[in-house]
């Protein structure tokens, strides 16, 4: 059988280029596209100096990885981040600032057509492309063209998380600021006819999670054309696993993640209140109103934004992981929490890691009550918390970059 060379195409650093890394690893990376890659130091060290947007892209890039199969649009991708940045109604106005993230996406996918046209691939085939939702539809186009097998990775579930956000909506009045605040509008329409759109093109649908291949068999996407492929994660240089052995102090736990409602931080909220004695730690870019933050009790601190530093020192320190998400297409906090050798504490709508009473527990979406019983439960067995964290990292090793490439191989090549 004669195995695909891969075209993976991606915006940002998104699981740390886990899926091209995977298949470079084999041999079989042809190329990859990207918006911004920091090749060289000076450049990851000037850009990291010039502070925001420039310090976020100086890390747009994997030691892994050589720059020869490496290319980018650095120019486009710095003023689109500009851009965004300085443009009053981009920040102010929804609707102007998902459409304009929407054609930033598009231009995107247009460059990379436009660059393999120009510059046609090395080597012997078969090819196949690996492309994001929301910036695939050129990439898609193409690869019928050119006879490529296509993969569309779906990032989020679609209409179907707009749906479940717009009900938390209803339930938390006043939780949301405005650009968190979508509602069905034109937007919304012309993101889901996008989508609708890829999902046709593709030849194979991956996504990270059997929630998310639920959500997206309920938006009329055929099963037989859709597989679930489990993040993969690495451990970065550094990351050691501690056993969690709190006797005699408070017990801590740990929030990392967009605050919003997607994530479920109400929930988190009004559990703290049930819990006194238990200090909460929140660390992410705050997405709700900050007002409703203040409703959280004494025992709950946010700390904003943390880097990748910041966050192991949250880990090392931390007793549990919270994850009281209403809806993810995986959540990979789940696996760095356990490789620092955290019980998770998660609901079913997310990737599948959390094994109940072995390496953490299960508890349902939307129910504060029970969230609360949870942590409860591991406060007053501190022995139960050591023996689930000592089996924490046995489980976040098993997601590794070979077990990625292998599932989304197999699914190429039935």
């Amino acid at each position: 059988m004669a195995y695909y060379r891969w075209i993976c195409t991606q915006t940002g650093a998104r699981e740390l280029y886990a899926v091209p890394r995977a298949f470079y690893r084999r041999e079989r990376l042809a190329r990859l596209y990207t918006d911004f890659w920091a090749k060289s130091n000076w450049l990851r060290y000037f850009s990291g100096l010039l502070g925001e947007p420039f310090r976020g892209v100086s890390r747009r890039y994997h030691p892994e990885l050589p720059n020869n199969l490496v290319n980018s649009f650095n120019a486009s991708a710095v003023l689109a981040e500009v851009r965004a940045k300085l443009s009053v109604r981009i920040k102010s106005d929804p609707d102007v600032f998902y459409l304009y993230w929407a054609r930033v996406l598009r231009k995107f996918g247009s460059d990379i057509c436009n660059h393999l046209r120009r510059h046609k691939l090395d080597g012997p085939g078969p090819y196949a492309l690996y492309a994001y939702s929301y910036g695939a539809l050129e990439l898609l186009e193409y690869a019928k063209e050119a006879g490529y097998f296509s993969v569309l990775n779906q990032i989020d579930l679609s209409m179907v998380e707009l749906e479940i956000v717009a009900q938390e909506r209803l339930k938390w009045p006043g939780w949301e600021t405005p650009l968190e605040h979508i509602c069905k509008t034109n937007f919304e329409r012309l993101k889901t006819e996008h989508s609708r759109a890829e999902w046709s093109k593709a030849n194979l649908i991956v996504v990270n999670s059997e929630w998310s291949k639920q959500a997206l068999v309920g938006d009329s996407v055929p099963a037989e054309k859709i597989v679930v492929v489990p993040l993969a994660y690495e451990p970065e240089p550094g990351v050691t696993a501690h056993v969690c052995e709190n006797v005699d102090r408070p017990l801590n736990i740990l929030w990392i993640g967009q605050v919003n409602l997607r994530k479920g931080i109400p929930y988190l909220i009004e559990a703290a209140k049930l819990l006194p004695s238990v200090r909460f730690t929140v660390a992410g870019p705050v997405f709700v109103n900050e007002n409703m933050l203040k409703t959280a009790p004494k025992n709950t601190q946010f700390i904003g934004r943390v880097n990748r530093a910041q966050a192991h020192k949250l880990y090392s320190d931390a007793d549990v992981f919270v994850l009281p998400t209403i809806s993810d297409g995986f959540a990979l906090t789940q696996l760095e929490a356990m490789a620092h050798g955290l019980p998770v504490i998660a609901t079913l709508r997310c990737g599948k890691v959390v094994t109940d009473g072995v390496d953490g527990l299960i508890i349902p979406f939307g129910d504060s009550a029970m969230l609360a019983g949870a942590i409860a439960k591991l406060d007053q067995d501190r022995k139960l918390i050591s023996e689930l964290s000592r089996n924490a990292p046995a489980k976040a090793a098993k997601f590794t970059l070979e077990a990625c490439a292998n599932a989304i191989e197999a699914a190429a090549h039935p």
